[in-house]
């Protein structure tokens, strides 16, 4: 996969085979501390979420049903905005979608009944009050 995306990487265990903490004081270990100080650009390892990893590292999808996790160190300067959501897509395709939506919806409304009181059409209402048994 490196050759094919043009990355390279270097593997390595840490000495003291710690995963990686914080601890009460905002104190990072083991794998985290490397990421954290910039001696790792990602780390991967069967974390758990956790909100105070989570301070300090961004967490990427899990991968399977196993526990493994990617982390990935958190820019201080990252700032997301309101419209996040809205720049993942393309100004046309946010114009197709509105347009498919009003195309839909006045499709909607016109293939329905023409009734004044609704969609459906009236039923024709029988008077029961002068109904006598055949018995």
């Amino acid at each position: 996969m490196a050759a094919m995306m043009n990355f390279t990487y270097n593997l390595y265990r840490r000495e003291d085979t710690k995963w990686g903490s914080v601890t009460e004081d905002s104190v990072t270990t083991g794998m985290l501390w490397n990421l954290v100080e910039g001696e790792a650009d990602m780390i991967a390892a069967p974390f758990q979420f956790s909100f105070l990893r989570r301070e300090f590292v961004d967490y990427l999808p899990s991968m399977g049903a196993d526990k493994l996790a990617i982390f990935i160190r958190k820019e201080q300067d990252e700032v997301v905005n309101w419209d996040t959501f809205v720049n993942a897509f393309a100004i046309d395709l946010w114009v197709v979608l509105i347009v498919s939506a009003f195309i839909f919806a006045t499709w909607m409304h016109f293939s329905m009944p023409n009734t004044s009181s609704g969609m459906y059409p009236k039923v024709k209402e029988i008077d029961l009050t002068s109904y006598t048994s055949p018995h």
